[in-house]
């Protein structure tokens, strides 16, 4: 979609707020974090949370206020929100459990997998007070995870605007393209959290908010 008509189409789906509620959604060791400690970083000087490669590592919100961001000439201000992943129940009882059973003990592996069920909760429960939402997916991984058919199928329900971020474009193995063709009504932006290509692109999507 050329870049013109995708702002377009953003403007007109989102409206016009000076300051907005910004929930970043997606399934475990999708980039959310990532994303979220970039955006912070480069606007606040913060980092939002932490990063590891067992999943769940995010299981509470973790917020930072008032990021006020800068792009073309336009200001916007967003409450930055970084949500536990979802996952299926069968993911997490069985594929994350095993996971977490070679990189801890057992009990701290129950504990996590108890946490990650309530962090799952606490997203639901935020769809309520958001006002626009990214969901991150893993362009090297396929994109027809049932999961982000869920996640989007909820934030529709809440009438929750939404970009796609296509991430990590910067491993060898991506194809953004098909997160396109298989979301393609939804916008999305390619870009790489973990090497700062393309945020300026989602900094211009957000920022169609406000034409």
């Amino acid at each position: 979609m050329p870049i013109k008509r995708f702002l377009f189409w953003v403007g007109k789906i989102f409206g016009g707020k000076k300051k907005f509620r910004l929930a970043i959604y997606g399934l475990p060791n999708a980039g959310k974090t990532s994303l979220a400690n970039r955006i912070s970083m480069q606007w606040t000087g913060r980092r939002i949370g932490t990063v590891s490669q067992i999943p769940h590592e995010t299981r509470i919100l973790n917020q930072v206020k008032e990021v006020t961001i800068k792009v073309e000439g336009k200001e916007f201000t967003i409450d930055l929100i970084d949500v536990p992943g979802i996952s299926h129940k069968n993911d997490l009882f069985d594929r994350h459990y095993k996971m977490f059973l070679s990189k801890m003990s057992k009990k701290k592996a129950k504990q996590r997998v108890k946490d990650a069920i309530l962090g799952v909760k606490k997203a639901v429960v935020l769809l309520d007070y958001i006002d626009t939402a990214l969901l991150v997916m893993d362009s090297s991984e396929d994109p027809y995870d049932p999961t982000n058919f869920l996640i989007l199928g909820a934030l529709k329900a809440k009438k929750v605007p939404v970009i796609i971020v296509a991430n990590k474009i910067d491993l060898p193995m991506a194809n953004p393209a098909s997160i396109r063709e298989t979301y393609d009504d939804y916008p999305v932006v390619e870009l790489s959290a973990k090497k700062d290509k393309n945020i300026d692109l989602l900094y211009k999507a957000l920022a169609a908010h406000h034409k």
